[in-house]
């Protein structure tokens, strides 16, 4: 019983104990409210939501930044658009295309992303959709020529050339040229070899097309 006694009395100082942590923490809780409180009502709303929007604008404005357009997961053909700053590791979703595609081909131009052609495996799109990535919102732009997919894009001298790809039948060498200024696409040279699938860049002014099917073999 001696024992169960002096148990007692020293549990009972480590109530009183942590009884007096609590307090402490209570009143530094009251505290801090009231320093958060008081700041609040320091801070100009409205500079706070520019200085947000101007950090958003600026992490999505800059060229350290990667669209991740449209696509297939294995069941649905996706109308998706997001983001991914490799800096700051953060991947942002922006408002999606008006429908789910994949096959498609996108350009870089003006600050703007042309997306052009694709398909949802019921079609092929000859449609070019154009993202504004300051508004964070899609234009409707003068259709391709005819459906298409896996075509490659280029943006060279203030125009975007589109080349090859297929329909799923045939594959094609055509070239056409969109020049936002005149707001109309205009055919090009074609390709010496149709090319569906293939690679297109551009180097010092010259554009390339590299690889791809042209409907019988695969081009090296």
């Amino acid at each position: 019983i001696e024992t169960m006694e002096k148990k007692q009395i020293i549990s009972n100082k480590e109530v009183k104990c942590l009884q007096g942590v609590n307090d402490r923490l209570l009143k530094r809780v009251v505290e801090l409210k009231n320093t958060v409180k008081n700041l609040n009502s320091k801070i100009d709303p409205l500079s706070l939501d520019d200085s947000l929007n101007q950090f958003v604008e600026e992490c999505l404005g800059s060229e350290d930044v990667i669209y991740l357009i449209g696509g297939f997961d294995g069941i649905s053909f996706l109308s998706s658009l997001d983001s991914f700053s490799p800096s700051l590791d953060i991947l942002t979703p922006l408002k999606p295309m008006t429908a789910g595609k994949s096959y498609t081909s996108a350009v870089a131009l003006d600050g703007k992303i042309f997306v052009l052609g694709g398909g949802d495996g019921a079609c092929w799109f000859d449609t070019v959709d154009c993202y504004d990535r300051r508004r964070d919102d899609w234009t409707p732009c003068p259709a391709l020529t005819h459906g298409k997919g896996s075509l490659a894009g280029v943006g060279l001298h203030g125009k975007i050339y589109a080349f090859g790809g297929g329909d799923g039948i045939c594959c094609f060498s055509d070239m056409e040229v969109f020049d936002p200024a005149q707001g109309k696409w205009t055919k090009s040279h074609p390709m010496l070899e149709k090319r569906f699938s293939l690679a297109g860049t551009e180097l010092n002014g010259v554009i390339y097309a590299v690889g791809g099917f042209n409907g019988v073999r695969y081009l090296r």
